[in-house]
């Protein structure tokens, strides 16, 4: 691999910050990242990471370092389509200089949500060496707008950049730089303000699960392959599942937030039970709610298994009851939902 490989990466947060940790250690890349504030600037600069400063709507900003990337992670989130063209533009801009770019972008698995609010557990099962169920999703689908211009950008280049969109279920952890993720915590910080453990109808439905560490070498061993492959593979299917084997539905995760909760004296009862629809505003809004914490999402991450991935991390229930749930505990200030897009 040659040592100027060049790496800009948009999204420097939970997921983010975890995958420049290890692309650090590896000492081969020349690495470049956006941070909103300069504030924020100073903990990657003292690791050797050149810092820009910008958003997701600094259309010039993303160009300009799009130009000098090999590589191009995307991070920041999975709904937000203007960062994503200004990406693909800057891949084409290299593409037609006769530079090859390989991208990573970062989707979620509310893509394969279901209408089952919590009713009942779903038979179907995505899996990601089988993308033509994925094209059949329809384009209403969450952030199927995004990775379909990504898709289409794909199709435009052909063999002259390499695009990969990484489908991430649920994922859980606290990460290196003492981050938690969303839907998860979520729910924990709805269930400590009104007293018991809520899901969303039965509490049926389930998705698939990840740790945060075990995505991240996810990424960078994706990036690898896409590196050092030519194949047709690399070319005709863009997607990737990242899921550690592990499906639990959405009220067997309350029911270990409950035990927590009654342990600590935050709730009288260690029973879940359903979360009214007018309080669906202390979660993800109505809009949201139902797919984000309600749906069936099942894949299964073929791909990643043959390139010879394998989770290493504990459980979630185990990480809910050792590493998050103690620090969402020791929070004091006042929760009334998540109101930011979701990337999962």
């Amino acid at each position: 691999m040659p040592s100027s490989q060049s790496v800009f990466l948009l999204g420097p947060g939970y997921i983010g910050a975890e995958i420049l940790g290890l692309l650090v250690q590896e000492g081969t890349y020349e690495i470049t990242t956006m941070v909103r504030r300069a504030a924020a600037a100073s903990e990657f600069e003292k690791l050797g990471i050149k810092v820009v400063q910008g958003t997701l709507d600094s259309k010039e900003v993303i160009l300009e370092q799009v130009a000098r990337s090999d590589i191009v992670i995307h991070t920041a989130s999975a709904d937000h389509l203007p960062s994503v063209e200004s990406v693909i533009q800057g891949v084409e801009d290299r593409a037609k200089a006769g530079q090859n770019t390989v991208y990573i972008h970062t989707s979620g698995a509310s893509l394969l949500g279901d209408q089952s609010a919590g009713e009942y557990v779903s038979d179907k099962i995505f899996y990601d060496d089988k993308p033509e169920d994925i094209d059949a999703l329809p384009d209403s689908a969450p952030h199927r707008l995004v990775d379909l211009a990504i898709v289409k950008a794909r199709r435009r280049l052909g063999t002259a950049a390499k695009l990969a969109i990484m489908i991430p279920p649920v994922i859980f952890g606290v990460s290196s730089q003492g981050r938690l993720s969303i839907q998860l915590p979520t729910m924990a910080r709805y269930s400590i303000k009104h007293g018991y453990a809520g899901h969303i109808g039965k509490g049926l439905s389930v998705w698939s699960q990840v740790h945060v560490k075990d995505l991240a070498r996810a990424y960078v061993l994706l990036l690898h392959w896409l590196e050092g492959n030519d194949s047709s593979d690399i070319y005709e299917n863009p997607y990737f599942f990242c899921e550690n084997g592990d499906e639990l539905s959405w009220g067997e995760c309350a029911a270990e937030i409950g035990r927590v909760l009654q342990r600590n004296g935050r709730a009288a009862s260690a029973e879940s039970r359903t979360i009214p629809k007018d309080l669906y505003g202390d979660i993800f809004g109505a809009e949201y709610t139902d797919v984000v914490l309600g749906s069936n999402s099942r894949n299964r991450a073929h791909r990643l298994r043959e390139l010879g991935w394998q989770p290493q991390e504990k459980g979630t229930l185990d990480s809910l009851r050792e590493d998050e749930l103690p620090l969402i505990l020791q929070e004091d200030k006042p929760f009334s939902g998540y109101s930011k897009a979701v990337a999962s």
